[in-house]
């Protein structure tokens, strides 16, 4: 179909009527000619959108057409915001004035909406253009340039029975981002071996080193940390490392008492009073605790799991699946299961966790090796459990007794001995 109109001939004519002037004409002929012209242009402007668009809706093949790609994917001249339909996949192609780059609605939901687009191993750097959502400021983990200012990191299931040397860090390593990287850099240098790093985001007590939406109206309690999961987690994939998380889970004051109900109840003869129990007396200090029984705690640290995985980290290191140290006078007012510190609690909230990030995360029982053998680590019932993995800390001195006790009660799980001095094979953890 060609819309444009005919390019229209003037002749003179053979024969003019008497007192014609050729002198007369020349200016009405160049004026008609000028106009003639215009109206060619303006029809093919009009027309072009129709031929181009003609019958049926824009393919990937169509734009692919008129856009053409180089080898690394980058869109030499595209246009800005352009939203393809193509066998119910939604495309999006985004620009900035130079280049753009394309992303899948696979892409999108992981965030990597800016730079490249594409998951990147700890150590690489996204793109050094991004998209116009991205731009200068990083790729999907951050860029060399960009940090935690416009990357996002993403967990990766079963990296943590892959690498066999992580460093856990201390609490102020997430203070700011200077000092995060400075540290990660330190790391990398004194343990090239080292594949990931252990980053302590909940800690015994209830504070959480960052800032958080899980802890809802407790947040302005809670959480004592400026950056995110995600921008933490984004900064570790930068410098080169997997992050891990480590997390203590019930030894928790401050939740327990910003939320009654995540606490501990009074309960006399099968009653409840409504008072809250304290590990001592107001005076001398008591503090409640997160009970495991209660659906309020269970869901608080269900959404905790659930951010850090979503913000990036691949391994979520879980201690503190403890009860108190109740004493014989706390007997009368304690659930007869709790006072007998009952372990059901305590695998159940274990396998609800793990449930929570299948698929995208771990999630380690990071328990000491003594406690462990000798039965006073009540979430370790392998039979019982859906975890993979636990981590079981000991010196080098007691190594081999801890791998010996661990062959023969590991049942499915995979359990790892993790020296606390550094030394020793299978799986270190060594203190930063």
């Amino acid at each position: 179909m060609n819309n444009k109109k005919r390019n229209m001939v003037y002749r003179s004519k053979r024969t003019r009527k008497a007192g014609f002037s050729s002198s007369n004409a020349v200016m009405p002929t160049i004026i008609t000619i000028a106009a003639a012209g215009l109206l060619c242009i303006g029809g093919y402007l009009i027309a072009k959108p129709i031929v181009n668009s003609g019958d049926e809706p824009a393919s990937s093949d169509n734009l692919s057409a008129e856009n053409p790609q180089n080898e690394s994917g980058t869109t030499t001249s595209v246009s800005t915001n352009v939203v393809l339909v193509n066998g119910g996949t939604t495309t999006v192609t985004t620009t900035s004035t130079t280049s753009a780059t394309t992303t899948t609605d696979d892409e999108i939901k992981t965030g990597n909406s800016g730079g490249s687009g594409v998951d990147l191993a700890p150590g690489d750097t996204g793109s050094s253009t991004g998209g116009s959502t991205g731009g200068s400021t990083g790729g999907s983990t951050g860029g060399s340039t960009g940090g935690s200012s416009g990357g996002s990191a993403v967990a990766t299931a079963g990296i943590y029975e892959e690498v066999q040397c992580s460093v856990r860090l201390p609490e102020n390593a997430v203070s700011d981002e200077a000092t995060l990287r400075a540290m990660l850099k330190d790391v990398k240098s004194k343990y090239p071996d080292a594949g990931a790093v252990v980053i302590p985001m909940k800690l015994s007590g209830g504070e959480l080193t960052f800032d958080s939406s899980a802890a809802g109206s407790a947040s302005w309690a809670v959480c004592k940390g400026s950056m995110t999961a995600a921008e933490i987690a984004s900064i570790v994939q930068d410098e080169g490392f997997y992050a891990y998380a480590s997390c203590s889970l019930l030894d928790d004051h401050i939740y327990a008492d910003t939320y009654r109900d995540a606490s501990y109840k009074v309960e006399k003869n099968g009653v409840l009073t409504g008072d809250r129990w304290l590990d001592n007396t107001v005076a001398n200090g008591g503090k409640s605790w997160l009970d495991p029984n209660s659906s309020a705690t269970i869901s608080y640290l269900e959404a905790l799991v659930e951010e850090l995985s979503d913000g990036g980290f691949s391994a979520i290191l879980c201690s503190g699946f403890t009860y108190p140290d109740f004493v014989p006078k706390d007997e009368p007012y304690l659930n007869p299961d709790v006072y007998a510190k009952d372990a059901a609690p305590m695998i159940e909230l274990a396998n609800t966790l793990a449930e929570a990030v299948s698929g995208s995360s771990d999630i380690v029982l990071d328990l000491s090796a003594y406690y462990t053998m000798n039965g006073l680590e009540p979430v370790y019932d392998p039979s019982e459990l859906d975890v993979s993995y636990a981590l079981l800390s000991t010196s080098s001195a007691n190594a081999a007794s801890a791998s010996s006790w661990a062959e023969s009660n590991s049942g499915d799980m995979t359990v790892s001995i993790s020296y606390t001095d550094g030394t020793g094979s299978g799986h270190r953890v060594i203190n930063y």
